[in-house]
């Protein structure tokens, strides 16, 4: 697949940020000339009524937003939100070593138990993103990359970019095909690094990119920033200055 990082840059990580602005009760900002045309939300009695624990316990009763829709011509893009509090980081590193079966492989029980209380609304993201035809790109940043795969999983037909995301699925059963997924990773960024293998596997193609200076600082590794300013050395030098 041809990497595009002027697209990833100025329009998917802007996407993202917007995804994280619902959830922060802010007015998401789109990248000039896009428009938002669904959200991603669960529903308030699926909250009420969440008893899993763990992860799906913290992140699906603590915010009910969950990312954005946005058009442009004739492209769609689904943005899904990552984890947002310290207490949902928390969560993540528990919850990594417990794979489940899921069809002809495993997959990781903290992340699909989220995925099944979004559902719902991930199902209605699609049906919004495919409504008029066009191309549909589907992304996400940490644990929004993790439940962004799962979807393009769902839906090969569509592209699938992701930051910052960790392992999704075990091999233990073999692996679900990934032909249009790419990964964009940071080497300093640990959540790309967990859970661990060989138990759990990447899937997809992926494109390092260059961390921040100081590689001890978690968060900043972390951050859509980072990826944002190495994605932007990337792009070809005659077109730096239009996307700086």
């Amino acid at each position: 697949m041809v990497i595009d990082a002027e697209f990833a840059r100025n329009i998917l990580i802007p996407l993202n940020t917007s995804a994280y602005q619902l959830s922060w009760n802010q007015q998401p900002v789109f990248p000039p000339g896009w428009a938002q045309t669904g959200a991603i939300t669960a529903d308030q009695s699926v909250i009420d009524a969440e008893t899993a624990s763990g992860l799906a316990k913290i992140v699906v009763s603590e915010d009910c937003n969950w990312g954005t829709v946005a058009r442009k011509d004739n492209i769609s893009v689904i943005a899904i939100r990552g984890t947002d509090t310290r207490r949902q980081w928390w969560e993540d590193f528990r919850a990594l070593a417990q794979p489940v079966p899921h069809e002809q492989w495993w997959i990781h029980k903290g992340f699909h138990d989220v995925w099944n209380a979004i559902e719902p609304g991930l199902q209605k993201a699609w049906d919004t993103a495919c409504s008029n035809g066009g191309k549909v790109y589907i992304t996400g940043h940490s644990l929004g990359a993790a439940i962004a795969l799962m979807l393009g999983v769902h839906h090969p037909e569509a592209s699938t970019w992701t930051f910052a995301g960790p392992a999704v699925y075990s091999a233990v059963h073999g692996l679900p095909p990934a032909a249009k997924v790419v990964r964009i990773v940071n080497p300093d960024d640990v959540v790309p690094r967990v859970p661990l293998p060989p138990l759990y596997e990447h899937i997809g193609q992926e494109i390092r990119i260059e961390g921040a200076a100081d590689r001890f600082d978690f968060a900043l590794q972390h951050s859509l920033d980072t990826y944002s300013a190495a994605l932007g050395k990337l792009i070809p030098a005659t077109n730096r200055a239009a996307v700086s």
